[in-house]
């Protein structure tokens, strides 16, 4: 078993008091269970509220928006646009976007802005501006609208 690949996660309701602390014996080694662990991709706290998983695609999400943003006076549209897809969308667009359905909010604005920094970048829109048009000449979806549409293909592919 390798200890600094293992966690355990004891999943509960924030309305109800539970352990705070739950240790699992596995031959002769003793793993204690974590706030948050990481499966597929995907950062699961013992709540299921989702923070901390947001919190990772949006760090991510925003080095590669910096990174873009600092060479897109050299860059044509079309590469820009590959260059979000290919670091930005697909972060927002993984194949947990199921798990990020029925999101708080606040949780949700969050990826949005993310989608929205990107579009100002691609079309080179001024942060004054409204993003909806820019939105809509790109054809993203806003994200909340995103993860229902990924969760109907998905069941549309599944039948």
């Amino acid at each position: 078993m390798n200890e600094s690949k293992t966690d355990i996660v004891h999943f509960s309701s924030r309305f109800r008091p539970s352990p705070e602390s739950v240790s699992v014996a596995i031959g002769n080694q003793v793993v204690e269970s974590s706030s948050h662990a990481r499966n597929l991709g995907c950062i699961m706290d013992r709540h299921l509220m989702m923070k901390e998983h947001v919190a990772a695609v949006c760090r991510s999400a925003m080095i590669a928006i910096r990174r873009i943003g600092q060479i897109r006076q050299y860059l044509t549209t079309q590469a820009t646009q590959a260059l979000v897809h290919a670091f930005i969308t697909s972060r927002l667009d993984n194949n947990n976007n199921s798990l990020l359905f029925g999101l708080p909010q606040n949780l949700i604005s969050q990826l949005q802005r993310i989608q929205n920094t990107a579009a100002r970048i691609v079309n080179k829109v001024l942060r004054k501006q409204d993003i909806s048009k820019s939105l809509k000449q790109l054809h993203w979806l806003p994200v909340e609208k995103r993860i229902i549409f990924k969760i109907l293909v998905i069941t549309f592919k599944s039948i």
